[in-house]
């Protein structure tokens, strides 16, 4: 198959398996295919990141500070947001579309001759591992898809590896358990034998499972010192927490492999990207308008309290949309959104990203909020809607609740 454009590469992705059978052996079948490819996610230092929140914005932060540093970097997050080739970044950009489908092209005819079968989440990490070790970056910041003990990306067996572990949060229960204490084992799977563990403070029984599980591991745990600087109060209280937990995991790495210290210059300069998809500012016709890939609970009381301080006296108008994985914590989700919410226009995300990732019910959506709720099931109609009330009332718009929402709006 030739791929000529992102259209032929993302035809090609769909058509893969949605979901891998046995699931539990698929670890074994994923590192035996590396295996035949050199092992290349072992071959380049990397910076593993498991999470509810904030794996992304950490994975970011972390590349910005090598960056700047003078060092190329591979990062694999997902999902993605506009094209497929934001999954695997170099230097936290994706490559040009004609590069990016050369070696889109080169992995495919492998995937051929090795008559592989992998699931669309395994081909892309197989994939990014193998184009960082073809680009020969100096470092990997991978994030893990779902949990960590059993993700795709639990295959990096470079010791010692940098294992991260950002804010645990009930999400994903229906896959990684109804506790955190289960959810926070299903985390720490990715720390294996004499790695290097970092986290923030968090709950005592998250803290005491990750603790437990990298001394069984003999591996070095520590949590994460706050840093104090005027710089860093550019960014809403959240990101300060998720680029303090970048920067000791990168001092961690640097330091594992004999580098330098981070001067300061390079700190203050890793601050000032724009991430995706968080709290991601447009302006249309002189209304703002933030987009936010926010949708459990931890995430979305992030937001509103950044909004609190970057508008402390307008209450927005909300245009959301969640995914049926969300049944379980919507409640809690809407009544974050109800208190600061003036409008909610309810609405849908195309189902071109298949059965496994269909929309809610905007109904639902009205039936559990309290606060004033129209329901538009057409996105763009539901963003001007949006957009000429905000107008109308002087205030900002919101779009949140999925990443495939968010996408929906990213090439516009």
């Amino acid at each position: 198959m030739k791929f000529a454009s992102m259209r032929d590469a993302t035809y090609f992705l769909d058509e893969l398996i949605a979901h891998p059978p046995k699931k539990h052996d698929r670890l074994a079948y994923v590192a035996h295919i590396l295996e035949t490819l050199g092992s290349p996610q072992n071959q380049i230092p990397a910076i593993h990141i498991a999470g509810t929140s904030g794996k992304g914005s950490t994975a970011y932060y972390a590349t910005s500070l090598l960056n700047r540093a003078g060092y190329t970097t591979g990062m694999l997050v997902s999902p993605h947001i506009a094209s497929v080739a934001e999954r695997s970044l170099i230097n936290g950009q994706p490559l040009p579309e004609q590069e990016y489908l050369h070696y889109f092209q080169a992995f495919a005819n492998l995937y051929i001759v090795h008559n592989l079968h992998l699931s669309y989440f395994e081909f892309l990490t197989i994939f990014s591992f193998w184009l960082f070790k073809e680009m020969r970056v100096d470092y990997i910041i991978i994030e893990v898809g779902i949990g960590g003990r059993l993700d795709t990306t639990n295959v990096i067996f470079r010791s010692p590896t940098v294992r991260v572990i950002t804010d645990i949060g009930l999400d994903h229960t229906e896959l990684l358990g109804n506790t955190l204490t289960e959810i926070a084992q299903e985390k720490a799977g990715i720390i294996h034998q004499s790695d290097s563990v970092v986290m923030n403070r968090q709950a005592s029984e998250i803290e005491m499972v990750v603790r437990q599980r990298a001394e069984e591991q003999h591996t070095q745990f520590s949590i994460t010192s706050p840093v104090t600087s005027e710089f860093l109060k550019i960014l809403p209280d959240f990101q300060q927490r998720n680029w303090t937990l970048a920067y000791r995991a990168v001092e961690k790495q640097l330091a594992l492999n004999k580098k330098p210290s981070l001067p300061k210059e390079v700190l203050e300069k890793s601050v000032h990207i724009t991430i995706p998809g968080r709290l991601e500012k447009r302006n249309v016709d002189g209304v703002n308008i933030i987009f936010d890939v926010a949708h459990n609970p931890q995430k979305i009381r992030a937001l509103i309290d950044s909004l609190r301080k970057l508008y402390p006296d307008k209450k927005p108008i909300f245009v959301v949309a969640f995914g049926q994985n969300k049944q379980s914590s919507i409640a809690e989700s809407l009544a974050i959104i109800d208190n600061l919410a003036q409008l909610t226009y309810a609405t849908t995300f195309s189902t071109n990203y298949g059965k496994n990732h269909r929309n809610m019910p905007p109904e639902i959506i009205r039936h559990v909020m309290k606060s004033a709720v129209e329901i538009e099931h057409n996105t763009d109609k539901a963003l001007a809607k949006a957009i000429k009330k905000a107008r109308q009332l002087d205030t900002y718009v919101v779009v949140t609740g999925s990443f495939y929402l968010v996408s929906e709006f990213a090439a516009r």
